[in-house]
């Protein structure tokens, strides 16, 4: 199994369990080191930002330039 860092960015699309996705990253208006993603938040490596907060845990983060090109239509 590979251990991968996730490190994330303004604007970063990310994949969270349990949430449909892809989802954006936003800096926190409070404190721009952390990240807001789906009224989560995370610090930059994904983890919780608050103490003894539990967050949904991020699957997977897009590489910068990646654009979401469709969707499937059900």
């Amino acid at each position: 199994m590979v251990n991968l860092r996730i490190r994330l960015y303004d604007g970063a699309l990310v994949e969270v369990q349990g949430l449909r996705g892809p989802l954006t990253a936003v800096p926190c208006p409070h404190n721009p080191v952390h990240f807001e993603i789906s009224g989560f938040l995370y610090d930059a490596c994904g983890r919780a930002a608050l103490p003894r907060t539990r967050v949904p845990k991020i699957l997977m983060v897009y590489s910068m330039g990646c654009h979401v090109l469709g969707a499937a239509s059900f």
